[in-house]
């Protein structure tokens, strides 16, 4: 992508707002953006995906605190009227999947993945991560592969009694997290068989106290050669064995098991007892493309007590279907049969104890048009919270009857946007550009604070680009290119080549009114140019051989580069020099590995912070962690020695061998350089990673989202825009970049080293 080469300083900004308000807003505006404590130089400015949420009623405060994308956590001690960031560390950059705090509000647990479990003794004013290492990963808890875990649960009886669970995954702790033991699970009451970790895909817990003993249920999916099956193992323990001195193991039992219901997501009981110790509690969740479903135990999560009270699909709000799949996500309950349960499309159930029957459960009219609800809580408190995709909260207040958006500054509580970017453009620190699902193209003028949505079709865009304040670019898959003259306000189709409707994989500005395009179009990449800003558009020469060209940056009106990958292994550039009509192609790749097979290698984006093929500004980055740089002297590419022992020919023997370096921006000058990471070390496991040039050395830095960094636009030597993407679902390839997910979104990020 080409970086914009002008910038005026830019202020603190995050939220989104009404086209109203964005159209009024002064460049610089004043709290849309919550500092964090150690501020990383990449921050949220749109978006993030709050995963768990949990509250608490300490005295007269009602403490609420949300996990999310990047390994943070925010803190309110005011019912959400405002936020702050909590000191997490930075190597924690992972999503964090689950909160827990005991009912004092002061001694708290985060997890998530990689293997991260985080604790607190002050309420959240400081983090700091648990871990034995005792599989090699310093930092983190491992599965049973020996790999950092995925962690979506965790709960802790006191400051040294604890538990964790996640994929292959369940172990507990007896000496506050300095040691952890493998817990043992079995298939029915005492003296079942055992049954092997490696088989479960463990979720949520909750967990009981009685006075005497505490009674524990934990929820998951267990997955057998013969199919996939929702379970509930519970226990009932005076105290544990001592994991420190090599106590006997502790034991959880199969008390659920269901063949129709795969994946129960979410377990909460009543804090008072129904009888004696009987618990009266609630399990909700779903198999991804069918209804969710509602179960209900009275007497504690014991095995034969679990009932089926209702399956989502009844007519919802304003006569509204239920949105398919009615996958439930999250349950929780006050007491006195009163519960709420969250889950796919924003949905929102109320358990009515006055309701006879099993059909207990009603839909409820929230607010505002969500993105999946992935997270509620409200023991402890009497007020209900909801947490979800896109950072949208929604709070019920206890006694006081409906809900109501309360979001944090960054999302904005006019208007909820709710469609996945794959592109960002910004010409100046405070004019920018978006574009990605159903065509949709939106414009902010005040550096990311508010948006105004300008354009929306069927299909999406995957690239935008402008050349001025009137003239811009934008296009996606099928031949969708579209162009505008009056700065974003209209689009236009254009006019492409008889018989070429590419999927475009770049845009990118030359000199004037001249736009480049690359892309595939019926399984031959192509090349196209645009003289007239982007109106009409003719074939240019491409590079001949197996190549997948991915991405090309323009310096000026002669001379632009192109990179990609050939022969599905081996690192390409070439640079283009146009002759007004045609352009010539030359090879300038960098040095070939000895022996590519080892780890494929493959360039995905180029950018250059000026204009001209005599600079050292140009860098271009890919598979298996290259970094390489334009050498006018050698008149190629070459390797850049980077971080973790970065070789001369661009690769890495450390960490970064197997990353995918997906996204570059260059400041004008090439003072600055970012890069984006999409696959990440073994030991991070979906951390949010950038690289970091200063002109000096290169650094990791935390970037504030656990989400691949696929586009970056540079527009000082200090300032700058990221936009973070998930992967799509199952393994992801670099060549495949990332995708749509049901239960993730994008993210906008506010880049800022300097004054």
């Amino acid at each position: 992508m080409k970086q914009a080469l002008t910038g005026t300083v830019l202020g603190a900004v995050l939220s989104i707002g009404t086209p109203a308000a964005n159209a009024l807003a002064p460049p610089l505006q004043d709290g849309c953006r919550i500092d964090a404590q150690g501020d990383p130089p990449v921050q949220y400015l749109w978006g993030g995906e709050a995963r768990a949420v949990c509250v608490r009623q300490v005295g007269s405060e009602e403490r609420v605190w949300v996990a999310e994308d990047g390994g943070r956590i925010r803190y309110s001690n005011d019912a959400g009227d405002t936020w702050t960031y909590q000191d997490t560390p930075g190597e924690a950059a992972q999503t964090l999947l689950d909160l827990w705090f005991l009912p004092d509000g002061e001694r708290g647990w985060a997890c998530g993945k990689g293997g991260r479990v985080l604790k607190t003794t002050n309420h959240g004013e400081d983090w700091t991560l648990l871990a034995d290492g005792s599989c090699g990963h310093p930092n983190a808890i491992c599965d049973a592969d020996g790999l950092p875990a995925f962690l979506w649960g965790v709960v802790f009886l006191n400051d040294d009694e604890g538990f964790v669970a996640g994929h292959k995954t369940f172990k507990v702790t007896t000496d506050g997290g300095a040691t952890w033991c493998d817990v043992e699970l079995r298939d029915a009451e005492v003296g079942g068989n055992p049954l092997p970790i490696d088989f479960f895909e463990l979720y949520r817990f909750d967990v009981i106290e009685t006075g005497s003993a505490f009674i524990g249920n934990l929820v998951g999916e267990w997955r057998t050669p013969f199919g996939s099956r929702g379970i509930v193992f519970h226990n009932e323990w005076t105290s544990l064995a001592d994991c420190t001195a090599g106590g006997g193991p502790e034991v959880w039992y199969l008390t659920f098991e269901s063949t129709a219901f795969p994946e129960p997501w979410d377990v909460d009981f009543e804090a008072t007892p129904l009888v004696g110790d009987e618990y009266r509690g609630y399990l909700v969740g779903g198999e991804g493309s069918g209804p969710g479903t509602f179960w209900r135990s009275d007497e504690s999560g014991r095995l034969g007590t679990w009932v089926q009270e209702f399956e989502t699909g009844a007519p919802g709000c304003n006569g509204a279907m239920t949105p398919e799949p009615g996958t439930l996500y999250g349950v929780a309950t006050v007491g006195g049969g009163d519960a709420f349960a969250v889950g796919y499309g924003g949905a929102l159930y109320w358990r009515d104890p006055a309701l006879p029957g099993l059909n207990v459960w009603v839909p409820v009219c929230a607010p505002g048009f969500t993105a999946p609800l992935l997270g509620i809580d409200g023991k402890g408190a009497g007020d209900y919270w909801a947490v979800g995709s896109f950072g949208f909260q929604r709070r019920k207040a206890a006694g006081v009857p409906g809900w109501v958006i309360k979001n944090p500054p960054f999302v904005g509580t006019a208007v909820e946007s709710l469609w996945r970017l794959d592109d960002l453009f910004f010409r100046t620190a405070t004019e920018g550009w978006t574009c990605g699902q159903f065509q949709r193209i939106a414009k902010t003028i005040d550096g990311g604070c508010t948006w105004t949505e300008k354009y929306v079709a069927s299909g999406n865009l995957s690239d935008i680009v402008f050349g001025s304040a009137s003239e811009g670019v934008a296009g996606g898959a099928g031949g969708a290119v579209l162009f505008t003259t009056d700065g974003g306000e209209s689009w236009s189709p254009a006019t492409l080549p008889a018989g070429v409707s590419p999927n475009v994989q770049d845009l990118d500005h030359g000199a004037g009114s001249e736009y480049w395009l690359i892309g595939k179009a019926g399984g031959n990449q192509v090349i196209l140019r645009s003289g007239d800003g982007g109106a009409t558009w003719v074939t240019q020469n491409v590079p001949g051989g197996n190549v997948v060209l991915n991405g090309i940056d323009f310096l000026n009106g002669q001379h632009g580069f192109v990179v990609g990958v050939e022969n599905g292994n081996v690192a390409k550039a070439w640079i283009a020099i146009d002759t007004g009509t045609d352009i010539n192609i030359l090879d300038v790749s960098p040095p070939p590995l000895p022996d590519p097979t080892v780890e494929p290698r493959g360039l995905q984006a180029v950018a250059s912070g000026g204009n001209s093929i005599f600079l050292d500004d140009v860098y271009a980055v890919g598979r298996g962690g290259m970094v390489v740089r334009w050498s006018r002297p050698a008149g190629r590419f070459i390797g850049v020695p980077v971080v973790y022992n970065l070789q001369s020919d661009g690769s890495v023997n450390g960490q970064l061998s197997h990353q995918c370096l997906l996204s570059v921006g260059v400041a004008p000058g090439g003072s600055d350089v970012l890069i984006g990471a999409m696959q990440e070390p073994e030991e991070s496991q979906d951390a949010g990673l950038g690289l970091r040039f200063d002109g000096t050395d290169w650094k990791v830095v935390k970037v504030a989202t656990a989400k691949r960094l696929r586009a970056v636009s540079m527009v000082s030597p200090t300032k700058g825009y990221a936009l973070a993407r998930p992967p799509s679902g199952g393994a992801v390839t670099c060549a495949e970049g990332v995708g749509t997910s049901n239960m993730n979104d994008s993210t906008i990020l506010l880049y800022d080293t300097g004054p």
